[in-house]
């Protein structure tokens, strides 16, 4: 047997060299496994009574015990993975509130019973499947089902949404291209493509900024609003003087935190600016201009999708 040494002020044993890190990286492991375990509520005094909460435990799920579907209400917030419920909890008084506070997340009703009463008021909900006196087998097979058809769903979302998303692009630069087709004057193309910018980033504002090329200042040629058109900045002033200097698109989710930001234009205006997205307009390798949309509607910071 090894003998630790004592230091010799205070006695105690010295720790192995390595132990507090070999501790901290058990300790996250534990904490990532954690982390992974799918956290399913129990709901109801019939299930509680089962061996269903060993089976679950024994298959590494984080489970959480409630006696009724009121009880869980104020506990949905945690981010369940599964609830499992017993069927009969649909006679409770907060049965509505409770599959409105729920909905999305993957149910499994479990009856001990043969009959279908109450399984009707669970099946509004799309990601509910019912089952009786399931045997563990059973129970895991379901609940995996469930967990991979709520997968499913949310991965099909995405696809929609990256579907629209082209297909608003694609209108966009179609448009783009008849309007520069059909007009030989600036300001008429600056304002129709503007108009459809703003359509397609679902901003409040808009405006196209160019540099002239003498004083290196930058205009506001084209805006949603006649008090800034004509309007100059100095080079480098603001995001968007900024963004014409360095030839670099930004995406500015608070303009609050970006000391880049002036706020003159907004007191001219009286206009307030929360977030904006402003990207150069290059010809010929050099940017001679900016377009700059503020205030995304839906409330939403932009992201580089927009951009």
């Amino acid at each position: 047997m090894r003998l630790l040494k004592c230091s010799s002020r205070s006695g105690k044993a010295k720790k192995p060299e390595g132990m507090t890190r070999a501790h901290a990286a058990a300790g996250k492991n534990i904490r990532n496994a954690a982390a992974q375990m799918p956290n399913v509520f129990l709901i109801g005094p019939g299930l509680h009574k089962r061996d269903i909460e060993d089976i679950l435990s024994q298959n590494r799920f984080e489970v959480s015990r409630f006696a009724s579907i009121e009880n869980a209400l104020s506990h949905l917030n945690r981010k369940a993975d599964v609830l499992i419920i017993e069927k009969e909890q649909y006679r409770n008084k907060a049965f509505k509130k409770f599959l409105k506070a729920s909905a999305g997340t993957p149910k499994l009703i479990v009856s001990f019973d043969y009959s279908f009463r109450g399984f009707a008021a669970w099946l509004k909900d799309s990601l509910a499947c019912p089952c009786y006196s399931p045997s563990e087998k059973e129970l895991l097979y379901f609940i995996n089902r469930i967990l991979k058809e709520k997968n499913t769903r949310e991965e099909n979302k995405t696809l929609r949404q990256e579907l629209d998303t082209a297909r608003k692009e694609i209108n966009f630069f179609e448009d783009v291209g008849k309007t520069l087709t059909s007009s030989l004057k600036l300001n008429e193309i600056l304002a129709a493509v503007m108009r459809k910018t703003k359509e397609m980033t679902a901003a409040e504002a808009w405006s196209v900024l160019l540099v002239d090329e003498t004083t290196g200042d930058i205009i506001f040629e084209k805006a949603n609003t006649k008090k800034v058109e004509k309007y100059r900045l100095k080079p480098g002033e603001g995001i968007a003087g900024w963004v014409a200097q360095e030839g670099i698109p930004v995406i500015v989710p608070d303009v609050s935190l970006d000391k880049r930001f002036s706020p003159k234009m907004d007191k001219r205006t009286h206009f307030k600016t929360r977030s904006l997205m402003c990207v150069p307009i290059k010809s010929q390798g050099r940017v001679i201009g900016v377009l700059e949309v503020v205030n995304k509607t839906t409330g939403e910071p932009k992201t580089w999708t927009s951009l």
